[in-house]
């Protein structure tokens, strides 16, 4: 769950790890990445380079914005509680109660949950963000499902009840 992008992949293909994840993911059974593992999916990451990723999912890997003057009240990494919500219903009316079909079912939007992180995923097909974040001067998809497979860029086993909640979710898919 913590880590760089770049030595993830190094200790994934040293073990053939990678060649695992992809093989099981065709399967339809339920994949869960959480944290380095949701970013890990992605195509590619910007972290300390352009580097290649498990392509679960296709999209990129980026930095927060870093604060525009030394008065933002925010640092890099992200280390903490956050909130997680609705993607923005005007803009995709689509995304419309997409927490009941989904590991967030029974969460209360805006329910808080652990971050630690610098990077966050962009995917290319937005429809397929669940839940939103908004941290310093960005906003970012926090939770994805794509058919079987599930990313949380928070860590839902330190997130108290409502992350319980959510682990217990994902098992019962």
């Amino acid at each position: 769950g913590v880590g760089a992008f770049e030595d993830g992949m190094k200790d994934l293909k040293a073990k053939n790890l990678d060649i695992v994840i992809k093989e099981f993911s065709q399967t339809g059974k339920p994949l869960l990445g959480i944290c380095l593992g949701m970013q890990l999916s992605m195509t590619s990451s910007q972290e300390n380079g352009k580097h290649l990723g498990l392509d679960l999912i296709s999209g990129d890997v980026v930095r927060f914005t870093t604060p525009n003057n030394e008065k933002s009240n925010y640092k890099i990494p992200q280390i903490g509680w956050n909130e997680l919500l609705m993607p923005d219903k005007k803009q995709n009316p689509l995304l419309m109660n997409r927490w009941n079909d989904s590991i967030l079912d029974g969460i209360d939007e805006s329910s808080y949950m652990y971050f630690l992180h610098s990077y966050y995923v962009i995917p290319d097909d937005a429809n397929i963000c669940v839940a939103q974040t908004s941290y310093g001067r960005d906003i970012f998809c926090s939770v994805f499902q794509k058919e079987n497979i599930i990313g949380c860029q928070f860590h839902p086993e330190r997130s108290g009840e409502q992350g319980l909640k959510i682990l217990q979710n994902f098992v019962a898919l």
